[in-house]
């Protein structure tokens, strides 16, 4: 389907909607995201909750127990898999700058683009 506007109407369009689009292509991406894999929180708190009963046992464990390699490689496992969970989705927003505030001179205001992650 062709929209019938020129090219550099297209160019500008992508220009001055840049964080428009780079924010709804991270909302679509979480939702997603939270679509088709279990919600991020839950998982965190699953992992989270297993991780404290393999703690609790290394606790309960004598070191002389042989099962104890096994719980200090779970427990590195969980770990790794907690620190695998951390935010990945950013968003960005248009942010005016002025070179000199005192003088407000709307021909020296500058635009610049800044991130965030949730």
């Amino acid at each position: 389907k062709e929209l019938k506007v020129s090219k550099k109407t297209l160019i500008d369009w992508s220009r001055d909607f840049v964080v428009e689009i780079s924010n709804l292509k991270s909302i679509e991406l979480e939702t997603l995201l939270e679509k088709y894999i279990a919600l991020k929180k839950s998982r965190i708190e699953s992992l989270g909750k297993t991780l404290i009963k393999i703690e609790n046992q290394l606790e309960k464990s004598d070191i002389a127990n042989i099962s104890i390699e096994k719980l200090l490689d779970l427990k590195l496992k969980y770990l790794k898999e907690l620190k695998h969970e951390e935010s990945e989705i950013e968003f960005q927003a248009k942010v005016i700058t002025i070179d000199n505030p005192f003088e407000i001179d709307w021909n020296t205001e500058r635009e610049i683009i800044t991130t965030w992650n949730p």
